[in-house]
């Protein structure tokens, strides 16, 4: 295999597949990602938890919301609620941008929700806010920001119902080729693992420690993101095809 500043040359026959586990529009822009750094591979999107958004009335006279998601924003837009350009803690730049277009004040924490935690206490005083999460998002950044004197009331907005990989991707699964397998949070790892006995060879990316920690399938290769971003997960995806 030769490397070429970003582009790696591989004969078709010797690259792998991709398979996508993120919600359809996600999964669809990463591979657009892919393709434009290391040339077309096979794709396979197969979402594994589809979000599904939550009847709920946030409440008022908060100081700001905080955001870790694209989805927060858009189902809470779908709940009603209409930004009065409110301060919106986010976790990175999309889902920053996407409070902003919202019509937020959005702040990004550029990382995780440790971040986002930083970035609010970094601010000082004593703000109210709501956190717009999915049901299933852990209590760590409420619990992080209560014990700092916040007043955080969390409204869970949408659900990740979660949902078996289809029949293209159980046949790449079956398949001789390489795998290459992107998961975005420790909760898609532990639904893939609970689904797939894989012959193919995987190649593992996480886009943390925690991700690659819930990951208990053997794999054939594996990387970190270096940052919580998609930008860091290509980086790791170079490390797996060199």
């Amino acid at each position: 295999m030769q490397q070429s500043g970003n582009t790696l040359a591989m004969t078709q026959q010797s690259r792998p597949n991709l398979l996508l586990t993120r919600p359809f529009a996600q999964s669809q822009r990463f591979s657009g990602e892919v393709a434009a750094r290391f040339g077309a591979l096979e794709v396979v999107i197969s979402p594994l938890l589809v979000p599904r958004f939550l009847p709920v009335t946030p409440p008022s006279g908060m100081d700001g919301v905080i955001f870790t998601s694209e989805t927060g924003v858009a189902a809470a837009l779908a709940a009603g609620m209409r930004a009065q350009g409110e301060p919106a803690y986010c976790v990175g730049a999309r889902t920053a941008a996407a409070a902003q277009m919202a019509g937020f004040d959005a702040r990004d924490a550029q990382g995780n929700w440790q971040d986002v935690a930083a970035l609010i206490i970094r601010e000082g005083g004593q703000k109210s806010l709501v956190f717009l999460c999915a049901r299933e998002a852990a209590e760590r950044l409420e619990t992080v920001l209560t014990v700092a004197g916040h007043n955080i009331a969390r409204v869970e907005v949408y659900a990740q119902d979660i949902q078996p990989l289809n029949a293209q991707a159980q046949a790449l699964l079956t398949g001789a080729r390489p795998v290459i397998l992107p998961l975005f949070s420790p909760r898609s790892a532990r639904v893939f693992c609970a689904q797939a006995q894989p012959p193919a060879p995987i190649y593992l990316l996480g886009l943390s420690a925690a991700v690659m920690d819930a990951f208990t399938l053997p794999f054939a290769r594996k990387a970190v993101a270096h940052r919580p971003n998609s930008a860091a997960l290509l980086d790791a995806f170079a490390e797996v095809l060199d």
